[in-house]
C-alpha cells in the first residue's frame, strides 16, 4: 500500500524470496527481510526472528541441537526446502483460520504509532482473552489460508461476521492466565535454555509435589492427570482440545517426545500448575533433582582392582520416555553400566542389578590375553564373569572363532509343534488353539494381545489366518486409538457447511467454491485424499452437490454481476455484465445467452 506494489507475487519475491508467501508464525529468509531496513536501525535477523515471530514461544520446548538448527534455517537469506524446521506445523493445536485482534491493543495502536499492525500474541493457540485489557479476541474475516497470496494491513482490515464469545467469570480469568504465561514466554523466551533445561525443572518440582517415583524412576501419570484435571476442569481443557483421562495422559506424553515439539499448550498448563505461573517456573532457582544420589558412584567391573569401590565421580544422566537413565563410566578401567533402578536405593552396590555398556579397555585387554593363552571357554566365563554368547562374540569379532559359533538368539521360547499337534488335522488343530487361546485369557485377563501374541505365537498365527472372526471375539481389546471415521465424518460435514455458507456470505465478487477453497476455509487438511480413501461418505455426499464447476461459477458470477447494476438503478447490458465478472470476452459468448436471460428477468421483476 505504502509503496505502490499492486502485485502480491513481486512483493513476496522482493521481501522474501519466495513467490507465495510464507508461514506468519515461522515464516523463512527472515535474514533477507533483515538486510532490506535501514541499517540505523540497528535491527538483525536474531531481532527479526525473536520480535516479530512465535521462535520464542516455542524455543525452550525444542531440544537444543535442533533449536540451533532451526534457527539458521529462519535467519537465513535463501529460501530452504525444510517447512517444518521446530515441527509446530505437525502440532494437532486448536490453530485459528482467521486472523484475529483484539478492538482495543487496534484502538492503542493508532492513537501511539498512527498504524495499527497484526499482534502475534493474538494467533497463538489457546490465546483467547487479551492480557492487556481482558477483552475477548475477535476473527477477522481474512483466512490466514489465503494470506500466501494476499497481502491485509490490519488498519483497514478489521471486520468480522461472528459475534465474540462469552465466557463465565472463572473461565475467562483462567482463559487471562493462560493469555499471560503465554506473553510472558513470547517476550522472554529467546532467552531462555531448551527442552533438556526445562525437563529438568518440571522434575524437580514433581518431585516436590510428590509426583515423581524415583525408587521405580518414572512420573506417577495417572495421579498427575486426575490433579490436572480437577485443578482446571473439563470446560478449560475441552475449550482447549486437550483431551483428559486417556490411556496415555497428555501431562505424560510432554516426556515422551525425544526429538519432536510437544503441545505448547500442555507445558504452560503443567507449568501453571507446578509454579503458579511460567515465570515463576522458569525464573525461580530450585536445588536440580538427584536421583542416583550426589555420588561417588562404585565400578562394578569384576576384572578390575577397584571393583565395588567409589571411582566414579561423573555421571552421563538424562530424562527419556518418562524414566530416568544414567550411564556409569569408571575413569580406571573404562567400564560402563546402566543401573535398573534409576532412583536412590539403599541396597549394597553388589545386589543392584546393571546392564553392560561398554567393557572398557581392562576387561578388553584381559579377555584377548584369555584366548591367545588358549583357555577353555567355560574357564574364560568363570574369570571374566560374563557368558558363553559374550565370549563367542568377541572370539569371532577379533578372529580366534568362526562365525558359526556364535549360539542363535530365539525371540521366543521354543513352542514347536508337540507330537500331539502333528498328527492333528485341521479342524482338531483349530480346536486346540481355541482352547489355549481361551484358557490364556481367562488366566491372565489383564494381558494384552501382544502378551498372549508373545506367549502363544503358534495359536495366534493360526487363529489370525484361519479365524480372525473368532479370534476378535475372544480376544482382549485393542489398546491400539483408532479413528473414529463415524464421528469425524459428522464433525467434517459441519464445517464444510459452515465453510459454504461462510464463502457465500463473503461480500464482493462471488469466491469459486473449489474442494481446495473448501478446504482453507473448513479448515480440514488433506480433504481429497480422505474423499478418495471413501472414509467421509457423508461429507462427500454434501461436496458432490455444492463443489461449483467453472461453468457453475461463472453464472454466479453473471447473477452477480447483473444484481449489482441493477442495485445501482441503473440498466444492465451484456458488455456492462461481461466487464464486471472479469470473464474474458471469448469464454463469455458461451454465457451470452444466460446473461441476456438474467437481464430480462430482473428487468421483468422491475416492471413489476
Amino acid at each position: 500500500m505504502r509503496c505502490g506494489v499492486p502485485s502480491t507475487g513481486i512483493t513476496n519475491r522482493e521481501v522474501g524470496g519466495f513467490k507465495v508467501g510464507q508461514s506468519i508464525y515461522l515464516p523463512q529468509t527472515v535474514g533477507r527481510l533483515s538486510s532490506m531496513l535501514p541499517s540505523e536501525m540497528g535491527l538483525t535477523a536474531e531481532d527479526v526472528l525473536k520480535e516479530t515471530t512465535i521462535f520464542p514461544y516455542i524455543k525452550p520446548f525444542i531440544p537444543e541441537e535442533r533449536g540451533r538448527r532451526a534457527t539458521e534455517i529462519l535467519t537465513s537469506s535463501e529460501p530452504n526446502n525444510l517447512h517444518n524446521a521446530t515441527g509446530f506445523s505437525r502440532l494437532e493445536l486448536p490453530k485459528w483460520k482467521h486472523l484475529r485482534y483484539c478492538k482495543e491493543c487496534w484502538k492503542d495502536d493508532l492513537r501511539v504509532y498512527g498504524e495499527a499492525y497484526w499482534h502475534r500474541l493474538h494467533l497463538l493457540p489457546g490465546v483467547m482473552v487479551c492480557p492487556v485489557h481482558g477483552t475477548v479476541i475477535s476473527d477477522s474475516n481474512l483466512l490466514i489460508a489465503n494470506l500466501t497470496r494476499e497481502f491485509h494491513p490490519a488498519s483497514f482490515a478489521l471486520a468480522t461476521l461472528k459475534v465474540a464469545e462469552q465466557y463465565t467469570r472463572k473461565l475467562k480469568e483462567q482463559l487471562i492466565s493462560l493469555s499471560e504465561d503465554s506473553a510472558w514466554l513470547l517476550q522472554n523466551g529467546y532467552t531462555l535454555l531448551s527442552l533438556e533445561n526445562t525437563l529438568e525443572r518440571y522434575l524437580v518440582l514433581l518431585n516436590i509435589r510428590g509426583f515423581l517415583n524415583l525408587s521405580r524412576t518414572k512420573t506417577k501419570s495417572k495421579e498427575l492427570d486426575d490433579a490436572l484435571r480437577d485443578y482446571y476442569g473439563d470446560a478449560l481443557l475441552g475449550l482447549l482440545e486437550i483431551n483428559s483421562g486417556e490411556r496415555i495422559p497428555w501431562s505424560r506424553k510432554l516426556f515422551y517426545r525425544k526429538g519432536g515439539l510437544s503441545n505448547p499448550l500442555w507445558h504452560l498448563l503443567l507449568m501453571r500448575f507446578l509454579a503458579g505461573s511460567a515465570e515463576a517456573f522458569f525464573m525461580e532457582q530450585r536445588q536440580k533433582l538427584l536421583p542416583y544420589g550426589s555420588g561417588p558412584w562404585p565400578c562394578r567391573n569384576p576384572v578390575c582392582e577397584h571393583h565395588l569401590e567409589n571411582t566414579i565421580t561423573v555421571i552421563e544422566e538424562k530424562y527419556e520416555l518418562s524414566r530416568f537413565k544414567a550411564t556409569f563410566k569408571c575413569p580406571r578401567c573404562g567400564f560402563a553400566y546402566c543401573r535398573s533402578n534409576g532412583g536412590q536405593t539403599t541396597l549394597p552396590p553388589q545386589s543392584v542389578r546393571i546392564y553392560t555398556v561398554d567393557y572398557g579397555w581392562l576387561w578388553e585387554s584381559m579377555m584377548m590375553r584369555h584366548l591367545k593363552d588358549g583357555i577353555p571357554v567355560m574357564k574364560i566365563m568363570e574369570l571374566m564373569h560374563c557368558g558363553y554368547r559374550t565370549v563367542m562374540e568377541f572370539g569371532v569379532a577379533n578372529g580366534f572363532f568362526p562365525h558359526e559359533r556364535i549360539p542363535k538368539k530365539y525371540f521366543y521360547g521354543k513352542q514347536g509343534k508337540t507330537d500331539k499337534a502333528e498328527n492333528l488335522s485341521d479342524e482338531d488343530l483349530g480346536e486346540l488353539y481355541r482352547e489355549q487361546w481361551k484358557a490364556a485369557v481367562a488366566t491372565a485377563p489383564s494381558a494384552s494381545r501382544s502378551d498372549l501374541m508373545r506367549r502363544f505365537p503358534l495359536a495366534y498365527r493360526w487363529l489370525r489366518e484361519n479365524d480372525l472372526q473368532w479370534y476378535e471375539m475372544n480376544s482382549p481389546s485393542s489398546r491400539k486409538s483408532r479413528m473414529n471415521w463415524g464421528e469425524k465424518d459428522v464433525k467434517y460435514l459441519k464445517q464444510v457447511t459452515a465453510a459454504f455458507d461462510v464463502m457465500l456470505a463473503i461480500p464482493g465478487k462471488p469466491l469459486w467454491i473449489t474442494l481446495r477453497a473448501m478446504e482453507r476455509y473448513a479448515g480440514i487438511n488433506n480433504l481429497y485424499q480422505l474423499l478418495k480413501a471413501e472414509r467421509l461418505p457423508l461429507t462427500k455426499t454434501f461436496l458432490d452437490s455444492h463443489i461449483e464447476s467453472r461453468a457453475d461459477w461463472s453464472k454466479r458470477k453473471v447473477r452477480w454481476a447483473v444484481e449489482c447494476i441493477c442495485g445501482t438503478g441503473e440498466q444492465p447490458c451484456i458488455s456492462a455484465v461481461q466487464l464486471m465478472t472479469g470473464i474474458t470476452p471469448k469464454v463469455f459468448d458461451s454465457f451470452r445467452d444466460y446473461a441476456n436471460e438474467q437481464i430480462s428477468q430482473s428487468l421483468y421483476c422491475d416492471d413489476i
